[in-house]
C-alpha cells in the first residue's frame, strides 16, 4: 500500500500584498540630464503620503517595502558612486544603498528593499553577479542596514518623504520612480533554527500569508531522496549534499515563488544554491522525485529570470544554474499545476555550500493552516485477475460526504464509475477499494489512469494523485520464432524477457511506444514479458518462443 503525505482542501488565498498602500513619485528625469554634484541635495524627489494611520508600527501599518527605478535597458551607466536614502517627514534617514563594487558602464536597477535579515545588499554580491543579474528586478534585497525599516516606528507617516541620490559621475542613468508600499507587518515563519526539512516528508509548507526565512546550514548530506544526476529532464548536480525542502499545495494551475538572500554566511557571495521545484511522487515521500512542473527548471537567468541577463542588456551567457548553482535572486512562474497536489521546493547546496533564504510564494498556494477534509494516507491501484482495483485510505475525516472514483484513458478526460460514501466525521483511520471490471475498456487500453475525488459536505472537494496502471501486456507476433513486438504506454517504459526460471535474460528502454526484441537466439519455451516505469511493475504477459 502506497503512502501519501497530507493534501489541503482546495481554497484561494490573499497575498499580504493586497492589502497595502502605495505612494509614488514617477516624475522622470531622462538619461543623462541631471547632475546631483555629488550632494543628497542635489537630486530629490519628495513623495506625498496622506490618511495613513498613526503612529508606525503601534497602529499596526508600517513601512514595508521600498521600490526604486534608475535607468533602463536603453539607458546604463556606472553605478560604483551612487548611493540613495529615503528622508521620512520628521528628519529620519533610511539609506537605501551604498555604491556597488562593480564598476561596469552597463549597469540598471529596477529594484524591491526590504530590511529583512536573510536578505543581502547587492554590493555583498561578488562583482560578476552585480555585472550579469542586473537590473535586480526579481525578490528583495535588504537596505543599507539590517531594520532601518523600524527606525520611522513611533513616527506620523503622514506629510512628505523625500527621496534623495548622489553620486559622482559625467553621465547619469535617468530616474524612473520611487514607491513607499505601507501596510501591516510582512509576516515570516522563522525556520532556522532547524534542520526538520531536509528531507521530503519533513518539508516546511509555504503559502503566501508568510515569507520563510530558512536555511541549510548543517544540514546533513544523507538525504535518501534526493534527485540524482537528472530529475525531469533538468540537469542536476549528482552530489548529496546539504538540500532544505519547502511543500506547497497548488491552489490552481498556475504559482510563483521567489528565493531572495543567497549568499553565505562569510557574505564573500560565493553560496552557489542549486534550485528545483518537483511534482509529488505517488506515494509521496517514497522515493527521489522525477517529474518537474513547467517552470520548475531555473536555466540559463535568460530564460527563467526573464528580467536578469541578456533581455534587459546584461551579458545573457550565465551558467547553467543545476550544475553551477546562483547566488543571485530566483523565481519560479510554474504552470501546468493540479489544484490540491503538492509540490516540492528544493534548495541545495553547490559542494555543501550554505546560505539562508527568504522565500515568498506571491501566488498559487493554499493556507497552510487550513483544516483538511480528510488525510490521505495511502492510495494504490492493483492488478486482479485482469481487473483493477483501487485502494485508499485516509487517517481523519471531517464532513466528508463522499468520495467519486474516477477513471481516464488519457488523463486528460475523466469518469466516474463508482461512488463511495464517507464518514461524515471521524478521527479513526479507514480504508475503501473499489474493484474496475469494466471487462471492454480494460482489455482494449492496456493503460488507464485513476484518481479518487473527495466531496465534503459544502461541496468543496480535492483529489488523490494520478495513478497510471496496466494490467495486459501486447505481444505480437505471438507465439514467434525469431522476434516480438511488445506495446509501451510511453517512452521510458522498461520492457524485461525472463525465462522460465525467472532470469532477464534481456532488458531494453523504450524510445516510443513499441519495443522489437530478437529471440531468436533464446531456446524455445514460455516466457514472461514484463514492463516497468521508474521500478514499478504495471503488467506481463507469457510469449511462447516456437
Amino acid at each position: 500500500m502506497k503512502t501519501l503525505c497530507t493534501l489541503l482542501a482546495t481554497s484561494v488565498i490573499l497575498s499580504t500584498d493586497l492589502v497595502a498602500q502605495t505612494f509614488s513619485n514617477t516624475t522622470a528625469a531622462a538619461c543623462n540630464t541631471w547632475d546631483s554634484g555629488n550632494a543628497y541635495t542635489g537630486f530629490q524627489r519628495t513623495i506625498a503620503v496622506a490618511a495613513l494611520p498613526t503612529p508606525l508600527g503601534a497602529s499596526g501599518t508600517v513601512l514595508r517595502q521600498v521600490n526604486l527605478q534608475l535607468g533602463t535597458a536603453a539607458c546604463k551607466g556606472n553605478l560604483s558612486t551612487y548611493y540613495a536614502r529615503l528622508v521620512s517627514p520628521t528628519g529620519t534617514v533610511i539609506q537605501l544603498f551604498g555604491p556597488f563594487t562593480t564598476t561596469s558602464t552597463s549597469q540598471w536597477m529596477n529594484i524591491k528593499f526590504r530590511d529583512d535579515i536573510a536578505l543581502e545588499r547587492v554590493r555583498d554580491y561578488s562583482t560578476t553577479t552585480q555585472q550579469g543579474y542586473h537590473p535586480w528586478n526579481v525578490g528583495y534585497y535588504r537596505t543599507d542596514v539590517v531594520d532601518a525599516f523600524a527606525t520611522v516606528n513611533g513616527e506620523d507617516p503622514n506629510g512628505q518623504w523625500t527621496f534623495q541620490l548622489a553620486e559622482n559621475t559625467t553621465s547619469e542613468v535617468s530616474f524612473e520612480r520611487v514607491e513607499l508600499v505601507f501596510g501591516p507587518p510582512i509576516v515570516v515563519t522563522d525556520v532556522t533554527g532547524g534542520s526538520g526539512n531536509d528531507f521530503c516528508s519533513g518539508a516546511t509548507c509555504i503559502d503566501g500569508l508568510s515569507v520563510i526565512r530558512g536555511t541549510n546550514l548543517a544540514y546533513p548530506p544523507l538525504d535518501p531522496f534526493y534527485p540524482g544526476d537528472v530529475v525531469g529532464g533538468c540537469g542536476w548536480n549528482g552530489a548529496n549534499n546539504n538540500s532544505g525542502w519547502y511543500r506547497f499545495v497548488a491552489s490552481g494551475t498556475t504559482a510563483n515563488i521567489t528565493v531572495s538572500g543567497m549568499v553565505n554566511s562569510t557574505g564573500t557571495g560565493t553560496a552557489d544554491m542549486q534550485l528545483v521545484v518537483v511534482q509529488q511522487t505517488n506515494p509521496i515521500c517514497s522515493g527521489p522525485p522525477t517529474v518537474v512542473p513547467t517552470g520548475g527548471c531555473p536555466d540559463p537567468p535568460g530564460v527563467n529570470n526573464t528580467s536578469y541577463a541578456a533581455p534587459n542588456g546584461g551579458v545573457g551567457t550565465m551558467a547553467n544554474v543545476y550544475l553551477n548553482g546562483i547566488t543571485a535572486n530566483c523565481e519560479f512562474n510554474l504552470s501546468g499545476l493540479t489544484a490540491g497536489n503538492s509540490y516540492y521546493l528544493i534548495i541545495d547546496g553547490n559542494g555543501g555550500l550554505s546560505s539562508t533564504f527568504y522565500i515568498e510564494m506571491p501566488s498559487g498556494g493554499i493556507d497552510c493552516s487550513i483544516v483538511l477534509p480528510v488525510t490521505w494516507t495511502a492510495f494504490d491501484v492493483e492488478c486482479e485477475m485482469g481487473n483493477r482495483r483501487v485502494n485508499w485510505t485516509v487517517a481523519t475525516q471531517q464532513n466528508n460526504d463522499h468520495f467519486e472514483v474516477e477513471r481516464s484513458l488519457d488523463a486528460s478526460t475523466w469518469d466516474v464509475f463508482a461512488t463511495v460514501p464517507g464518514a461524515g466525521t471521524t478521527q479513526m483511520a479507514m480504508s475503501y477499494e473499489v474493484l474496475d471490471d469494466n471487462s471492454d475498456i480494460l482489455f482494449e487500453q492496456p493503460l488507464i489512469y485513476y484518481r479518487v475525488k473527495q466531496v465534503d459536505t459544502n461541496g468543496n472537494h480535492n483529489y488523490t494523485p494520478v495513478e497510471a496502471s496496466s494490467c495486459s501486456v501486447l505481444v505480437y507476433p505471438n507465439p514467434s520464432s525469431d522476434h516480438i513486438i511488445v506495446a509501451v504506454p510511453s517512452a521510458g517504459t522498461e520492457v524485461q524477457l525472463v525465462d522460465a526460471i525467472g532470469r532477464v535474460v534481456e532488458v531494453r528502454k523504450a524510445q516510443g511506444t513499441t519495443i522489437r526484441m530478437d529471440i531468436g537466439e533464446l531456446a524455445s519455451g514460455y516466457y514472461a514479458v514484463q514492463l516497468l516505469f521508474s521500478g514499478e511493475l504495471l503488467g506481463s504477459a507469457v510469449v511462447v518462443k516456437l
